[in-house]
């Protein structure tokens, strides 16, 4: 639990001073800077709020973005493959090389020393939830 609360502490309070130093910079900056910090929170506003809500959908299971995402082409049937026939693997951008490692280790690592997924996904969207309606406050100003 207490990892759950420092990752989340974390991750707002880094989102934050990163949007605070941003705006900062914006609203110091410009002539219009007043005008312009206001346009930039109130977009960093709504990006998190989206973030949020898309987190949230993740932690719950639901893929919003599933449809996007490219699908293998079909295989003949198998009454058309030769007996030695073989799906070729060609090196991708989101493919390993060809020969492939298949050592667990390094999953077995992350996953004992990382958070469970869904925790991380909720304190993600809550993380997101604050910075939204912080980035909105602030474009008031």
């Amino acid at each position: 639990m207490i990892d759950l609360i420092l990752y989340f502490v974390r991750k707002t309070l880094l989102n934050l001073a990163l949007c605070l130093g941003l705006w900062f910079a914006i609203r110091s900056g410009a002539d219009t800077g007043a005008v312009l910090s206001g346009w930039f929170a109130g977009l960093l506003g709504f990006i998190y709020l989206l973030l949020a809500w898309l987190s949230y959908l993740r932690s719950k299971g639901s893929r919003p973005f599933r449809l996007l995402k490219r699908k293998a082409p079909p295989l003949p049937p198998d009454s058309l493959r030769s007996p030695g026939y073989a799906v070729k693997r060609s090196p991708g951008l989101f493919r390993p090389p060809y020969p492939e490692d298949d050592s667990l280790e390094e999953d077995a690592e992350e996953a004992v020393s990382d958070l469970p997924i869904r925790e991380r996904l909720l304190a993600n969207a809550l993380s997101y939830l604050i910075l939204g309606v912080s980035g909105l406050l602030f474009s008031m100003y």
